[in-house]
């Protein structure tokens, strides 16, 4: 019988951190899937995004045991002594989930060299490298990719995309013999909560946001564009931290200026079963984001049958066609009005033909026995 691996990942937040989206669902999926087969540990911060007290009831700054994982919660930004400490003899693979993270990409990668680390090390950018990404905060990128480049520091690495897209966005940045390995994020699907969607009246319908609030998520250009529409009754349920208060603000003054029967609901920061039960509460999903290196809140709330609205810089494409909702481009507002009037208008035997798709299409791609097989064999070869 063969000895399980020795997996050790680094990532900015973990569980039982919400605020920081995707990166968090993605690293929990691969350990739950694969917590069988190898032995994981996860050095992450002690803080959620944008928090100023580390999480409740966590033990910080020592091995401890989350729901059955081992994690090291650092208060501090972590010492490149402190990460050489984790480096064993008996580890077989580092793997990071950064691409600009100075404690838990750049510390590491130093650790790796001073140790001479043998495994393999692995790191997945998370969408970093997409050109909407990219585009903010733009100057200082571009200089840290070329500093990157000129200094070799991802040179040992191999790299983990999780689309053909973001593999060519490495080969882009990083050149034709970065060595890429192609593995599609897992998804983690819920059951249903209810098989019972809310009815859909002709002209009425509730939509629902998931994600920070920030450019980068696009909101305010959707919300523009609801002055355009016709509705006797629109809710639109806006859920995720705050990343950038005066966009916000902004969201929220466009929205006042529509009449009574647009109604906008801010639900905060919630727990994860609680945003399925708003998914499951809601007709439709919207998010018309500047880039999703995959989009897991995309897939869950096709999971809670909610067909989606999103702008088509995520993976999930060709919606319309397999009746599970739209993506388009952001070029095109003519067509984001005319698909979210569609959605308004539409009568409830559609709605419940849609949401039902939505749901079948979210479950087979959880038993997609490809996707599961490459993410195996980016940490068992």
């Amino acid at each position: 019988m063969s000895t399980k691996k020795n997996i050790l990942i680094f990532v900015d937040w973990f569980l039982p951190g919400k605020n920081a989206g995707g990166p968090i669902r993605s690293v929990a999926n691969i350990i739950r899937r694969f917590e069988s087969e190898f032995n994981f540990k996860v050095v992450t911060s002690a803080f959620d995004f944008g928090a100023t007290e580390p999480y409740e009831g966590v033990v910080c700054d020592q091995w401890t045991k989350h729901e059955g994982i081992e994690v090291w919660y650092s208060t501090n930004q972590p010492d490149i002594g402190l990460i050489q400490s984790f480096i064993t003899a008996e580890l077989d693979v580092i793997y990071m989930n950064s691409l600009f993270s100075k404690a838990f990409t750049q510390l590491p990668l130093k650790a790796i060299k001073k140790e001479n680390f043998q495994g393999k090390v692995i790191l997945a950018p998370r969408g970093m490298l997409g050109a909407g990404a990219l585009a903010i905060k733009a100057t200082k990128k571009k200089a840290f990719l070329k500093a990157a480049r000129i200094f070799k520091w991802y040179d040992q690495v191999i790299w983990h995309a999780s689309t053909d897209q973001e593999q060519l966005e490495i080969h882009q940045h990083f050149g034709a013999k970065a060595r890429v390995e192609v593995a599609e994020n897992l998804a983690s699907l819920p059951e249903m909560l209810s098989n019972l969607k809310p009815n859909k009246t002709a002209g009425a319908a509730t939509f629902v946001f998931v994600s920070r609030i920030s450019i980068k998520k696009n909101l305010l250009f959707w919300i523009n564009l609801l002055s355009q529409v016709d509705a006797k009754e629109v809710t639109l349920k806006v859920i995720g931290p705050v990343e950038d208060e005066s966009y916000w603000n902004d969201c929220e003054a466009k929205f006042k200026e529509f009449g009574s029967n647009f109604r906008l609901q801010y639900l905060g920061s919630l727990e994860h079963e609680e945003v399925l039960k708003e998914l499951n509460s809601s007709h439709y999903f919207v998010l018309p984001t500047l880039h999703e290196n995959y989009g897991h809140v995309i897939v869950e709330a096709l999971a809670m049958g909610c067909p989606v609205l999103v702008s088509d810089q995520t993976p999930w494409r060709e919606l319309k066609e397999l009746g599970i909702g739209s993506d388009i481009s952001l070029s095109n507002s003519d067509l984001w009005i005319s698909e979210t009037q569609r959605l308004i208008d539409q009568e409830n035997e559609d709605f419940h033909r849609d949401s039902e798709s939505s749901a079948s299409y979210a479950k087979e791609k959880l038993d997609d026995q490809t996707i599961i097989n490459k993410n195996r064999s980016l940490f068992g070869e």
